[in-house]
């Protein structure tokens, strides 16, 4: 797996997983009445963005070591592939 690709995965995964752990401990003020104009009651008060964005590059850099591992020229895939297929590669 080239570089290119590398890059493309992780960001994949990394966009994946944030789009997973952004609804993850929401609270909203949907139950009070806001006197203010222009806010949604569905808003989040805290998001947590910042926290967010750390827990999903860690999670996301597991996830693509693993498929690097997996995917790379002389990783578990092609030993597997070598040691039952070793007569019809050669």
């Amino acid at each position: 797996m080239g570089l290119t690709g590398s890059i493309i995965i992780f960001l994949v995964i990394w966009w994946l997983i944030l789009f997973i752990a952004l609804p993850i401990n929401i609270k909203t003020d949907s139950n009070k009445s806001n006197d203010f104009n222009g806010n949604d009651p569905g808003a989040p008060n805290n998001p947590q963005l910042l926290r967010k964005f750390i827990i999903t590059t860690f999670i996301s850099i597991i996830l693509w070591s693993i498929i690097y591992v997996l995917l790379s020229d002389d990783g578990f895939l092609m030993y597997i592939l070598k040691l039952f297929y070793i007569n019809e590669i050669n």
